[in-house]
């Protein structure tokens, strides 16, 4: 149906309309055939936007609070001690972009959900802290603008070791 449609000419948003208006497929359904679809025709990799740049996203429960983990990334010690087997690069770049902010950093709603989002030389990161039963979280980082796929396996390395770190810290 999209190869009739010439979907990879017309690009990933007339495809995914195409199947929402003309085919009543639902929206996030619509979205994710398209980028199967992509990747199919050589049009789209794994973990590539419909830019061209890569992205990541990394997550882990950890048992604490929203509040807990914001403490953790806010104060510097903390931060120093879940990040201290990390990759120094991250580390230092989130610890930058920390300093650089004059509030806290996290904005949290009131149901205890929070996100933090900030520049690393051409890419951005995103944290997004998701309550949980129990009070766990879950804390997903996505690192965007990423230039290939092989940032992308190292990127999700570190992030993997961090967030470790980040529940150990705070499970002790």
């Amino acid at each position: 149906m999209l190869d009739r449609f010439d979907g990879i000419t017309r690009g990933h948003t007339a495809s995914a309309r195409h199947l929402y208006e003309d085919h009543q497929v639902p929206g996030w359904y619509a979205q994710g055939i398209t980028v199967a679809y992509e990747r199919a025709r050589g049009a789209r990799t794994l973990n590539q936007r419909m830019s061209g740049e890569f992205e990541v996203s990394v997550t882990k429960m950890v048992n604490g609070d929203t509040r807990a983990v914001v403490r953790a990334f806010a104060d510097a010690r903390r931060r120093a001690a879940w990040l201290a087997d990390a990759d120094r690069e991250l580390s230092a770049g989130l610890t930058a972009a920390l300093k650089a902010r004059s509030s806290k950093g996290f904005v949290v709603r009131p149901d205890g959900q929070g996100r933090y989002r900030y520049k690393w030389g051409t890419t951005t990161v995103q944290f997004y802290l998701l309550t949980k039963s129990e009070g766990r979280t879950s804390v997903v980082v996505t690192h965007m603008k990423l230039p290939d796929a092989a940032t992308v396996e190292v990127r999700r390395a570190h992030w993997r070791a961090a967030l470790d770190g980040l529940a150990a810290f705070i499970d002790d």
